[in-house]
């Protein structure tokens, strides 16, 4: 969908369905899901009307002592964050937040690095830098392959032969691809050649990426808009992180195709669920918010993310 259809999607709203909408976000008695549906436009389109509303990273949980104390109990006896957010029906930064208050959120910097321990990342990134082959470090750490791609792109490392490869660096210094800002589009294909695996990815112009002779079916109808790339790719980067345990690649691909590391072997019903909750989650923090509390990186970047929420001192 184009930024003309976004905004024709808004127009055909009347002035009372802007406030009744925007008044039930605020007060939180739907989700954005929820919201789109009842009003007839796609997530793209609310995320448009509430961030130009200013409403993006205003309707923000708070729980009670006891609650909080539930969340810490849940997680130290292994529960992930996820469940724990679905179990009491709060968001995940809610969640997160109450963990890092608890000095209880360690565990997802090694989560989030695919079980690598974070003290070996410079070595592994030292090593690819250095000419090792992502599939040998696989094997080297008893690791897949995307866990490796993953680590390195974290870590402002490019993997070789795909040069402007988007990492967090870039997207927080808004360089490479993040610079100039334009109209970027998420989506999700099947791979032609290999049922049951899908492809997630962004692009300033999907029908161009839909000419790629591996993609399949297109998905996602429309596709999720966005104002920036750092929007989608903060989306996407979470999409990938919650399914990391359905990531997998047909060893025809890997190491061969742009995308392989993005390729989920999951069913697109369950796909669409995590998909649903990370865009309710950008809807509700606004995009440093979303970035500080689910994208995978390191500390120094995640407080970078911290002070763009909090805009100039």
């Amino acid at each position: 969908m184009s930024c003309e259809g976004v905004e024709v999607q808004i127009g055909k709203l009347s002035k009372q369905d802007v406030i009744d909408l925007t008044s039930q976000y605020q007060k939180g008695e739907s989700t954005t899901t929820e919201l789109a549906k009842e009003y007839g436009i796609s997530q793209s389109g609310l995320y448009w009307l509430l961030k130009h509303k200013g409403l993006c990273g205003t309707r923000v949980k708070r729980l009670e002592v006891g609650d909080q104390l539930k969340i810490v109990s849940l997680y130290e006896q292994g529960m992930s964050s996820l469940a724990i957010a679905r179990m009491l029906d709060v968001d995940n930064s809610t969640v997160f937040r109450t963990l890092r208050r608890y000095d209880k959120a360690s565990r997802s910097i090694s989560e989030a690095n695919g079980g690598v321990k974070s003290e070996i990342i410079p070595e592994v990134c030292e090593k690819y830098q250095r000419g090792s082959m992502s599939k040998d470090l696989a094997a080297e750490y008893g690791v897949s392959q995307s866990t490796i791609a993953r680590i390195l792109n974290r870590n402002g490392v490019e993997l070789r032969g795909r040069g402007g490869y988007d990492n967090i660096e870039h997207a927080l210094k808004g360089e490479k691809r993040f610079s100039p800002v334009r109209k970027t589009f998420l989506y999700v294909y099947t791979l032609k050649r290999f049922p049951g695996y899908l492809k997630i990815g962004i692009s300033v112009d999907p029908p161009h990426r839909a000419e790629n002779p591996e993609y399949g079916e297109s998905l996602l109808h429309p596709p999720y808009e966005f104002d920036s790339r750092v929007e989608a790719y903060f989306l996407e980067s979470v999409i990938l992180q919650e399914t990391v345990e359905f990531a997998m690649c047909p060893e025809e691909l890997e190491e061969k195709w742009n995308g392989w590391t993005e390729v989920r072997n999951i069913d697109f019903e369950a796909l669409t669920e995590v998909v649903e909750w990370a865009f309710n989650e950008l809807s509700d923090l606004g995009v440093w918010q979303f970035g500080y509390f689910h994208v995978p990186m390191t500390e120094l970047q995640r407080q970078q993310c911290l002070e763009m929420a909090q805009g100039p001192a």
